[in-house]
């Protein structure tokens, strides 16, 4: 990703993860791709970030070089499917919502390591602007947590944080960067640039839960 949303992921995604842990008694086991809720009421907007966003956008790319908190865990394929909503004028707490889901599926070209697949049941939190889906983040369940040393969680299968990023770069093509959170914090990050990315967005604006 670009500068701007490499600076953002590294305070947003630590806020996110917090509020994911404290949801983890909300998130349920893994289901068909529909529409979630916000992962809880609690809800609020920032100035200049106001109005409603749309973004519904799918894509499946390879990658090289998937990470797990800075350790290379190989090479494979992405298949990504997102819908990122912010509901209603959103001024204020009192006047909006989330909605939307997000899956993950990562087919590692090791041959003995299965699937790792995410899907989501509620969302944490949204930003859009011009060009961007800044970070959508929803708590969910992940299967397959892939092994690394630099993780304790491996084998994880249970409730978990994903994140998704995209970067427009033309017609039908994005940088995308997802995230997988679980266990003990662990994150799995697999990027692609100019990755092929369907889809439409509508408004730019920000919303997420609160503390």
């Amino acid at each position: 990703m670009v500068p701007r949303s490499v600076g953002q992921r590294s305070v947003s995604a630590a806020v996110a993860a917090t509020l994911w842990l404290t949801l983890l008694g909300a998130v349920g086991p893994a289901r068909a791709v529909t529409d979630g809720p916000a992962c809880a009421s609690n809800q609020d907007t920032v100035p200049g970030r106001h109005g409603p966003t749309d973004l519904l956008a799918h894509g499946t790319t390879r990658f090289k070089h998937a990470e797990i908190d800075g350790q290379d865990v190989g090479d494979g394929a992405l298949t990504w499917n997102v819908h990122a909503e912010i509901i209603g004028p959103n001024t204020g707490p009192n006047d909006g919502d989330l909605t939307g889901f997000l899956t993950l599926s990562v087919d590692w070209d090791a041959p003995d390591r299965p699937t790792t697949t995410f899907a989501s049941d509620c969302v944490v939190r949204i930003q859009t602007s011009v060009g961007f889906l800044d970070f959508a983040h929803y708590g969910g369940s992940v299967s397959n947590y892939p092994p690394s040393t630099a993780s304790r969680a491996e084998g994880t299968a249970g409730s978990a944080g994903g994140r998704i990023m995209l970067e427009r770069v033309s017609a039908g093509r994005a940088n995308v960067d997802v995230e997988i959170i679980a266990c003990c914090f662990s994150t799995l990050d697999i990027s692609r640039n100019n990755a092929v990315a369907r889809g439409s967005k509508t408004g730019n604006a920000f919303r997420g839960i609160t503390g």
